[in-house]
């Protein structure tokens, strides 16, 4: 294929991805077309957050059983599109300890992909008072873990290839774990959903963001403000998996 057919051809992929769902920094999620929803305890108040160590981010507190969710619905024409296209899951967050234990040991921030009839969660978790240390992959609701610090802004993604039913797991551009298939426990309608889970804690969003697309792999991606540097992130424990308890979400 010639030089300029070659380059004609991957302009032609880059612009066929469609963002789907999509929240940035400081905005309000129900400005951006999320529909807000709680249950089960005391969540808020929400606000938005200029600049946290140097990101705008929408600020989810949530205490007790509190529950917190945006929500943004896909029609089946979208879903249908994502699950033969391909697609990509990207959240950028980090979660604040609120001084106590959280319930379980296990405060999440969390966004998913659902298809109506299967779920594809990944998330940033705290663990006991003051300590926040991992990223999850939600398996059946057994975790696969991985330890980093997540007091600071961290990217985590999900990518699908076209027609797969499985999904590649990121955390800051590095390939963590392959062949990820969700779950079919507490499926939603099609849709993509913020989560705040269980505190007391706050999940805080940078972004939050589904694209419909072949994307063959992560990044490169600029460094986000208060990460730390990769040679630093590999000592964390990537690599360190654990099937932990069931717990709905």
């Amino acid at each position: 294929m010639r030089p300029l057919l070659l380059l004609a051809f991957a302009t032609s992929l880059v612009s066929s991805a469609a963002t789907l769902a999509l929240h940035e920094g400081a905005n309000n999620p129900t400005t951006e077309g999320w529909a807000p929803s709680s249950c089960c305890g005391a969540v808020g108040p929400f606000d938005a957050l200029p600049s946290d160590l140097g990101l705008g981010a929408w600020a989810m507190p949530v205490s007790g059983d509190g529950q917190a969710f945006y929500t943004e619905s896909l029609t089946s024409a979208e879903r249908d599109s994502a699950l033969a296209t391909g697609w990509r899951m990207t959240l950028i967050a980090r979660v604040v300890s609120l001084g106590a234990a959280p319930i379980d040991d296990d405060f999440g921030a969390w966004l998913y992909f659902s298809t109506g009839s299967r779920r594809y969660d990944m998330s940033f978790e705290a663990g006991s008072v003051g300590v926040i240390d991992r990223v999850f992959a939600i398996r059946n609701f057994d975790r696969t873990e991985f330890a980093t610090d997540t007091s600071a802004y961290h990217r985590i993604e999900l990518i699908a290839a076209p027609g797969s039913t499985t999904a590649d797991f990121y955390l800051d551009g590095v390939l963590l774990l392959t062949g990820f298939t969700g779950h079919t426990d507490f499926v939603i309608s099609p849709g993509v959903r913020i989560s705040a889970l269980w505190g007391p804690g706050q999940g805080n969003i940078h972004l939050a963001k589904f694209e419909v697309g072949s994307f063959t792999t992560a990044g490169p991606y600029p460094p986000l403000t208060g990460v730390p540097e990769p040679s630093t992130m590999a000592l964390t424990g990537f690599g360190l998996a654990a099937a932990l308890r069931l717990r709905r979400r």
